[in-house]
């Protein structure tokens, strides 16, 4: 199963159901410090640890209420004049639902985050609106490398509902995210995507794969950075998507999938319309995938081997929900996700900005190469001096110059005493086994990226440049023939059923 990243009951109701949100007020704030989500609050349905049960886990059935979830249905229709027909839920967050939708008035696919109705929850879903108009209001005119890399807003609406006023951001549906490939790497089943390169330890992706997902990560925070001014402070592997645009798309297989389960309702006679399961899309990168989708044959990999890594796939960055301009940080240091913390958070160093993205960044890439956290402490708390006491045991202990312009300082000196200093390259070799010359190579490109003091640390086209990242042609593996020269097929009554729902937005047998 694969999960789709690519992310406020006001206390005075509009008048009206629905309402486009044309403009955002210059004004939003975000009520006290921000909205503070728990480090694993707004994870989508693989869980941060990749443990399987987590893979099945739903939002709480007691936050469908007033001020909470808004419980959408296959079929419902949203948005002015009826215009979007949820087809599929795919995945859940601290704050909002995903879901799959038809545009009726494109005739086009789209993914709906149906956000919470509480009040801080739809002043941060104003914000992000806000954020994400003005990235596409730059990108228009730039000709950045990175301006291609962050998700596209489509369209943006209020619904209300029986649990308040919810506000619906529309995004161009994205194929597959990082966190998914991870746990399907995890999981026992077999993923084609471990045959397109090396790996530096078992379940790790390919160093191919992960050096590109960098580079183009990379470049995408560099956009943000020097051209909209932005940061995005939740840099994690559900945050990024890829698209693999040679590659058969599973949004192709949308409508066979959706009339399979309308087949099955009718044969079983039951109505899980009403239900709220997420049922995310297959991935065309798992093997169950032949098996779900009939008449559809794996991933044909031959048509790619010999092009640049680079053309093979395309990162998109997703969720600006915790995302603020340098120039107004108004969450304080209420950011970023706990394994991915950069220190100048954690001690409250008040000039923090742009290098808090670029730690992020470092731990992501030591996670897609190893199949582990960064810096995680084997307890289960997740606890801030565990956190500074492996940063020093790692990279050494912090600067008096840096702890002297933190706020908390005393706590790292209280936390962090007579560490035991092993390199990451120390720690690749004997905890992981991998080979010297490659760990220091991982070694040399991580740590400019991983200083104590964020003004020491490397920019990101910096880091976007170096060498370690460049990458030969993809490898043709063997194993990897096949063909996708069977088209999508349906049952001509499906087909019936399908256009009726696209058409009317209801369901009826």
């Amino acid at each position: 199963m694969t999960s789709v990243t690519v992310n406020s009951l006001a206390r005075s109701i509009y008048s009206v159901s629905s309402e486009t949100l044309n403009e955002v007020d210059d004004d939003v704030v975000v009520e006290g410090n921000g909205v503070v989500l728990e480090s694993d609050s707004d994870s989508t349905v693989i869980g941060k640890n990749y443990t399987v049960d987590d893979l099945y886990s739903e939002e709480p059935p007691s936050e469908y209420c007033v001020g909470g979830y808004h419980r959408g249905y296959i079929g419902e229709v949203l948005g002015p004049d009826d215009r979007y027909v949820l087809l599929r839920k795919l995945g859940w967050g601290g704050y909002c639902t995903v879901w799959l939708a038809n545009d009726r008035r494109g005739d086009r696919y789209v993914a709906i985050k149906i956000h919470k109705s509480r009040t801080e929850y739809s002043y941060a879903a104003r914000k992000e609106l806000k954020l994400l108009r003005k990235i596409q209001g730059v990108a228009k005119g730039s000709s950045h490398a990175g301006s291609s890399h962050v998700v596209e807003l489509l369209d943006a609406f209020s619904h209300l509902g029986p649990h308040g006023l919810h506000i619906c951001l529309v995004f161009e549906p994205l194929n597959e995210s990082l966190l998914s490939l991870q746990g399907q790497f995890h999981q026992g089943g077999k993923c084609y995507l471990k045959e397109i390169g090396t790996t530096c330890v078992k379940d790790g992706l390919p160093l191919e794969l992960a050096k590109e997902v960098t580079r183009q990560v990379l470049l995408a925070l560099d956009f943000l950075h020097k051209e909209c001014g932005i940061v995005h402070s939740d840099i994690k592997p559900e945050n990024v998507m890829l698209e693999f645009p040679e590659l058969p798309s599973k949004w192709e297989v949308v409508r066979f999938l959706h009339e399979y389960s309308l087949q099955e309702q009718k044969r079983s006679g039951s109505d899980s319309t009403k239900s709220t399961v997420s049922n995310p899309l297959p991935s065309p990168f798992f093997q169950a995938f032949t098996d779900d989708v009939k008449g559809f044959s794996k991933p044909d990999f031959s048509q790619v081997c010999g092009k640049d890594w680079k053309s093979f796939f395309k990162v998109k960055l997703v969720d600006f929900g915790n995302a603020c301009p340098l120039s107004d940080k108004t969450q304080g240091y209420n950011v970023q996700t706990f394994e991915y913390r950069a220190p100048e958070i954690f001690l409250q160093y008040p000039g923090w900005g742009y290098a808090a993205d670029i730690w992020s960044v470092a731990c992501l890439f030591s996670e897609m190469c190893t199949a582990r956290y960064l810096f995680r402490a084997d307890n289960s708390w997740l606890q801030v001096s565990s956190q500074l006491e492996l940063f020093s045991t790692t990279l050494g202990p912090a600067s008096g110059s840096f702890l002297d312009k933190c706020f908390l300082f005393k706590d790292y000196r209280h936390c962090v005493k007579n560490c035991q200093f092993r390199s990451i390259s120390e720690n690749l070799r004997k905890e992981l086994g991998v080979e010297r010359v490659l760990a220091q190579k991982i070694e040399q490109f991580m740590v400019p990226m991983l200083r104590w003091d964020p003004a020491e640390r490397a920019d990101a086209m910096t880091c976007a440049n170096h060498p370690f990242l460049s990458n030969g042609k993809l490898i043709y593996v063997g194993k990897l023939r096949g063909t996708i020269a069977k088209p999508l097929s349906m049952k001509p009554p499906l087909v019936k059923s399908l256009k009726n729902i696209l058409r009317t937005g209801s369901l009826s047998f």
